[in-house]
């Protein structure tokens, strides 16, 4: 009995750290991939977010049925969290920084998105 409840929390522990690296891994390639999408954009753009947020999820699927991409920060990370806050003076996600300003709120950054989906 013993063993078999250590083997499942070494395999749990070993999923977790592998659904983890898949997704920080994900992540940075998402970053790297979408710095030029930015450079086309008329507006400098960045979403600030955090991974299982339902919020910041119905933006990127936003973004992803429109077919485009902008940079992305996931706030779990700390120097991350501290940019979102020093730009909008809390750490609430979704944010979208267009040219350096916050928006909040999933429906008003989609709203953006839309009314400005040509530009971006």
């Amino acid at each position: 009995m013993k063993f078999a409840l250590f083997t499942f929390l070494a395999l749990f522990v070993a999923s977790f750290s592998i659904c983890n690296a898949k997704a920080t891994h994900t992540h940075k390639n998402h970053i790297t991939a979408n710095k030029t999408t930015q450079n086309q954009s008329k507006y400098q753009l960045t979403l600030y977010y955090k991974p299982h947020c339902p919020y910041c999820i119905k933006v990127n699927r936003y973004l992803r049925s429109i077919g485009k991409e902008i940079p992305l920060k996931n706030t779990r990370v700390s120097s991350y969290e501290k940019e979102l806050i020093k730009i909008g003076g809390k750490r609430q996600v979704p944010c979208l920084v267009i040219d350096g300003k916050a928006l909040y709120e999933s429906d008003a950054i989609i709203d953006w998105l839309k009314a400005h989906r040509n530009e971006i």
